[in-house]
């Protein structure tokens, strides 16, 4: 969300435009991010929220109102989930998944398999770091890009990468989320295994703690604090 705001902001100084709007709802994690980024980058930008400003009280309202102006969308009105896709994987909610006594249905997941569908001979994955940064999977050379597509595929294909949790939102609201993050994972247990072989006992452990911080940064839409920037240091 940084990354796609940063853009957002770039683009409007470039039109010289006053105003930015995003279609978040006034329910989810992205309203706060995208606006806490762009007050960052840009404190007199003006902000809309249809979504969360205007008359469309469900995501049906939304999408018929997209098409009803001819906005392009992936996603059917019929379809009874809501899902965010990128580089790094995949997250669902809504729909059947509100229901959490029951397993996600086999149709909300996106790129990864079954363990009952996945093959039944292990795959072997060696990856190679080079200052923290992977770079070669199997001895072959991959720009970051084409190494993290090439890892979802080969994890998504051994059901490696789902994750199903109950999610603290910003604003306070329990929601059921299930996750497909397959290179993720993979790079993510790989680099902890890395670290506990050349680190030592105190600087792993506080690694660790600063890490979880970290995170909880990211994720409350603060990429932009100086607390962050301090915690890259190092």
């Amino acid at each position: 969300r940084p990354l796609i705001t940063k853009g957002l902001i770039e683009i409007a100084k470039k039109e010289k435009a006053e105003a930015i709007a995003h279609g978040c709802s006034g329910k989810g994690n992205d309203q706060v991010r995208f606006e806490v980024t762009a007050k960052a980058l840009n404190p007199e930008i003006t902000i809309l929220a249809p979504l969360r400003e205007w008359e469309l009280n469900s995501r049906e309202e939304e999408v018929r109102y997209a098409k009803e102006h001819n906005i392009p969308l992936e996603i059917k009105e019929e379809s009874p989930y809501s899902i965010d896709r990128n580089l790094w994987g995949v997250s669902i909610e809504c729909g059947p998944l509100e229901d959490i006594g029951q397993e996600p249905p086999p149709e909300s997941y996106q790129i990864t398999s079954s363990p009952q569908d996945a093959p039944d001979e292990p795959t072997y994955v060696n990856v190679t770091f080079k200052e923290g940064v992977p770079c070669r999977i199997n001895g072959k050379e991959y720009e970051l890009v084409s190494l993290i597509e090439k890892l979802n595929l080969v994890g998504g294909k051994n059901a490696v990468g789902r994750i199903d949790l109950i999610e603290n939102r910003l604003i306070g609201i329990k929601s059921r989320e299930i996750y497909e993050a397959p290179a993720a994972v993979i790079l993510h247990y790989a680099h902890r295994e890395l670290e506990r072989l050349t680190l030592d006992k105190d600087t792993f452990r506080f690694k660790e703690i600063i890490a979880q911080k970290y995170s909880e940064l990211v994720y409350d839409g603060l990429w932009h604090s100086p607390l962050r920037q301090a915690l890259d240091d190092f």
